[in-house]
């Protein structure tokens, strides 16, 4: 498997999934193609015997497709939220927040959210410690929490625009526990949008979902 600047080497056959502890669901480019019969089959299988399930981004539309976030809460890239919610009315939707704990199943809302979901199962399985660690080599906050918890999450009303700007920290835009809600700026066809931050321990900035 290979894409743009990097590959990943000694991928695996669908069957080792019979025996894995956690199941990685990653995003796929083109949500409209069915995922193969097999796959879903084997991902249910997984889901009954008690493996863990790890949506990516679109990878969301994959479990769904197995039936496995039927009645249960998930995310999913807010750029393909009204597509999943039509595909999969079942499913309890949180378009808006960085990623979903539920349990045995575990979404993100995007490329970027997958690392703070990431660094939740490490600090989940392995303590906060660890997790530390492994977000200090990846120069990333620490402390992004599922919207299921009380402590702190992320909301964001993207403006209404298919191609949004992403809220990064510069020069003249940085953000700080003290500064007001990031604001993208209003432009031809688009409004304003805010990023908010729900009342928590962190002081970690806004992040977009994606």
């Amino acid at each position: 498997m290979r894409d743009a600047l990097f590959s990943i080497g000694t991928v695996g056959r669908l069957d080792e999934i019979e025996h894995a502890h956690t199941v990685i669901v990653p995003n796929r480019p083109y949500v409209e193609t069915p995922s193969r019969p097999a796959l879903l089959a084997a991902l249910r299988r997984a889901h009954e015997r008690g493996a863990r399930l790890v949506g990516l981004c679109t990878g969301a539309f994959t479990l769904a497709e197995a039936g496995l976030l039927d009645g249960r809460r998930a995310t999913v890239h807010w750029n393909l939220a009204e597509e999943f919610r039509l595909r999969f009315p079942a499913v309890d939707l949180e378009p808006d927040v960085l990623f979903v704990d539920d349990g045995d199943v575990l979404t993100s809302a995007g490329s970027a959210a997958a690392l703070d979901l990431g660094l939740h199962i490490v600090r989940r399985d392995y303590g906060a410690e660890i997790a530390n660690h492994v977000s200090r080599r990846l120069v990333s906050p620490p402390t992004a929490t599922a919207a299921s918890a009380s402590s702190w999450s992320v909301r964001c009303r993207p403006p209404p625009t298919r191609l949004s700007p992403r809220w990064w920290p510069g020069p003249s835009n940085a953000w700080t526990s003290r500064s007001p809600s990031p604001t993208w700026p209003a432009g031809p066809g688009r409004a304003p949008a805010t990023c908010t931050a729900a009342s928590g321990p962190s002081s970690a900035p806004p992040r977009w979902p994606g």
